[in-house]
């Protein structure tokens, strides 16, 4: 048996294994609520991922790896720590992916954090 969906929302995590790419056949990984910094890079291995659950983090950025997974999953990013220039990166890279391969680039719904307010716009 194959574990599928990963279910590990607010545990108080501040990493996730870079094992977390040998999970091959996972669908579904909710890590909201959490405080993760950062995604390991592995985590763009997931080729089988339709939806990654990652919001209300402390993240950054996202790693570029993200942006070959399929374009039939969607990443939720929102309330993490997502400067607009680290979403202009990111969509930057899926452009670039989705300019080789039409059906490579995750749906991404992400905020904005303004570190004056401490919150985020939603984009």
């Amino acid at each position: 048996m194959q574990l599928t969906a990963l279910y590990v929302s607010n545990n108080q995590l501040q990493s996730l294994p870079r094992e977390i790419g040998q999970l091959v056949q996972l669908t579904a990984l909710y890590v909201s609520f959490n405080q993760l910094q950062s995604l390991p890079r592995e985590i763009g291995q997931l080729v089988q991922l339709t939806a990654l659950y990652v919001f209300f983090n402390r993240l950054q950025s996202l790693p570029a790896t993200l942006a070959r997974l399929q374009r039939s999953c969607t990443i939720i990013a929102e309330g993490n720590h997502l400067t607009l220039r680290a979403i202009q990166a990111f969509q930057q890279e899926i452009a670039i992916q989705q300019a080789t391969n039409a059906t490579l680039g995750p749906r991404f719904l992400f905020s904005i954090y303004d570190p004056r307010a401490g919150t985020g716009s939603r984009g």
